[in-house]
């Protein structure tokens, strides 16, 4: 199916189907984003104070929404891979990479959202509940009330009078003051009456996010330290080479968990100490080849011209290194994963302002006999991505240069 239509296709209809699916979300936010931005202009310090994380990634999230739509529209017959034809690797690289894009829209609850417990606790999967909701909650009529409103319908962390499963079933509730209506938990909830579903998408974007800038922070040190120890050799190279062989002799999920022990469980520390504990092997692949380019023709021949250090690296070493270091930054992106989920189950990351795949688990974990669906579907995202990984390595050692043939 996916081999007669092509990648920009696929993007769009994906993009449509968001804009579709979450349509109520999406006008919300565009009503909060309009009222946002007349604040600005009328109230400045007003609008200033309602900035806050979610805010600006639901706002985030709404642009971008449009402008990729847009630029995949107007650049489709410019970037060549678009036009190619859409295989199942490619199909799953663009729904993770949307589900990164768009947690906002695609979460139908916010992810701390806790429904009453006696009728949310541990639902199976596909459970049903009804939910009653006040239709006009007491606000005022200013802007600033309307922009409040809304922000509690779409970020709502706790249930009230105005919000509420009920406990039996209620029956034509169609009055001017509250509705009722059937909703379904598609992946249940946790222990704590929260939507698994939810707390799945931003998990996986979260780990996502965390891995993709610790790969940053280790292709930086592996590719300039790799390249530096290659090319100039000696004394370099053996003080480089050392520090390396130190750090691999450790394994790399206890360095890791020693480096957290003693720095602190922030996201921004947990980046941090991922990628500088992920960056020895890229070392040595930049390293060996390096050590074998630099003797080519065409390498003596810029040198012996003058062409500077940087543009050596840039222009002449980068691009024949480029295929060894992006099979190397997506295996370790797999890897940086794992820790990332491995310190999550562990309890040694705790300082997420966001659930994680980890967590999830480790939570499920203690309930697996009667709640076995909180620990399996954050366990079978990680082996999606795993699977997407694997894809992305064979079709770029295979005879297709990219995943997306």
């Amino acid at each position: 199916m996916t081999k007669k239509i092509k990648i920009w296709q696929a993007i769009v209809c994906c993009l449509l189907l968001i804009a579709i699916v979450r349509f109520n979300e999406v006008l919300i936010s565009v009503k909060m984003l309009f009222i946002f931005f007349s604040l600005l202009f009328s109230d400045y310090s007003s609008a200033l104070s309602l900035i806050k994380e979610k805010i600006v990634d639901q706002f985030t999230s709404l642009l971008i929404l449009p402008t990729l739509l847009f630029l995949i529209l107007i650049l489709r017959r410019k970037i060549f891979w678009l036009s190619k034809k859409c295989s199942g690797s490619a199909l799953m690289v663009i729904l993770l990479i949307l589900l990164f894009l768009f947690a906002p829209l695609l979460a139908p609850y916010d992810d701390n959202l806790q429904f009453n417990l006696p009728q949310a606790k541990r639902l199976t999967p596909f459970s049903t509940q009804q939910l009653v909701e006040k239709v006009n909650p007491e606000y005022g009529n200013n802007k600033l009330d309307t922009f409040h409103k809304y922000e509690n319908l779409l970020f709502r962390e706790f249930v009230s009078s105005d919000y509420y499963l009920a406990d039996e079933p209620i029956e034509n509730v169609k009055s001017g003051e509250i509705t009722s209506a059937q909703i379904t938990f598609v992946l249940g909830t946790d222990e704590y009456g929260r939507d698994i579903l939810s707390r799945i998408i931003y998990a996986t974007r979260y780990s996502l996010m965390i891995s993709f800038f610790a790969i940053v922070i280790s292709g930086i040190l592996g590719i300039v330290l790799g390249f530096v120890s290659g090319y100039f050799g000696r004394y370099t190279d053996v003080v480089l080479n050392r520090i390396v062989e130190m750090f691999l002799a450790i394994p790399f999920i206890f360095l890791v968990i020693l480096s957290v022990a003693f720095l602190g469980d922030s996201v921004t520390t947990v980046i941090i100490i991922l990628g500088f504990a992920g960056w020895m092997s890229l070392f040595k692949v930049v390293r060996s080849e390096v050590l074998k380019l630099k003797a080519k023709d065409h390498i003596v021949t810029a040198k012996m011209i003058g062409m500077s250090l940087s543009n050596l690296l840039t222009k002449e070493y980068l691009p024949l290194l480029l295929p060894s270091i992006s099979v190397n930054l997506v295996f370790q992106f797999a890897y940086i994963l794992v820790a990332e989920s491995s310190l999550s189950f562990l309890g040694i990351t705790g300082n997420y302002s966001h659930p994680s795949l980890g967590g999830m688990i480790q939570q499920g974990f203690a309930s697996l006999s009667n709640a076995w669906w909180v620990a399996l579907f954050p366990t079978m995202v990680i082996t999606w991505i795993f699977f997407i990984v694997h894809n992305a390595v064979r079709k770029m050692n295979g005879s297709e240069s990219n995943i997306f043939r």
